[in-house]
């Protein structure tokens, strides 16, 4: 190809009948069957590849699920964690108050998250670390690991909500009308 772009530069303003010399023509074609069968090639070595590669192994996680002593789950109040290894879940206390929990699927026992009382609606932070919740009226978040509980703003009614990767908690505080965004270390916008 360099010598083809090379011999055209060459041309410049020559004539057109240098252009269709036999000799240049069969140098221009087999210059292109070449590039032709090396493309095809290339082609070819890519699909075995992609098609022969092992593929990766499924992580099978067998688990069951009994909520703690002396409580019962709430139902639809649970989430799992992006990156599918821990549940969060509320569970009901034989003195009638839920709390929130977090599971270890591959585990056996639950731990209870303390200043979580009346919790409800569990979702997760997208890096895994924290967990925002309903309690009291208001939209809340603690930390699993240092169990530090944090007041975003006031929540009439719990709906759910989700925390994006840029740090934001979109909920529906009222069952009708507009949706709320709140920075998730700071209050509501």
């Amino acid at each position: 190809m360099k010598l083809q772009l090379e011999w055209i530069a060459d041309l410049g303003g020559q004539s057109s009948v240098l252009a269709h010399s036999p000799a240049r023509s069969k140098i221009g074609a087999w210059t292109s069957w070449i590039l032709a069968a090396i493309c095809f090639l290339v082609a070819v070595a890519l699909t075995t590849v992609l098609l022969t590669r092992a593929p990766l192994p499924a992580q099978l996680v067998r688990s069951s699920l009994l909520p703690p002593p002396n409580s019962s789950f709430l139902p639809y109040n649970f989430a799992i964690s992006p990156d599918g290894s821990r549940l969060a879940f509320v569970a009901l206390g034989p003195e009638g108050k839920t709390t929130l929990w977090v599971r270890v699927l591959s585990g056996s026992t639950a731990q209870q998250l303390n200043g979580t009382e009346g919790a409800g609606f569990p979702f997760w932070s997208p890096d895994n670390r924290q967990i925002g919740f309903f309690a009291d009226n208001r939209l809340k978040t603690v930390d699993t690991t240092s169990g530090t509980v944090q007041v975003l703003c006031d929540s009439l009614f719990e709906w759910g909500g989700t925390w994006n990767r840029d740090g934001t908690i979109v909920f529906g505080p009222f069952l009708r009308g507009p949706l709320y965004r709140v920075p998730a270390g700071e209050g509501l916008l």
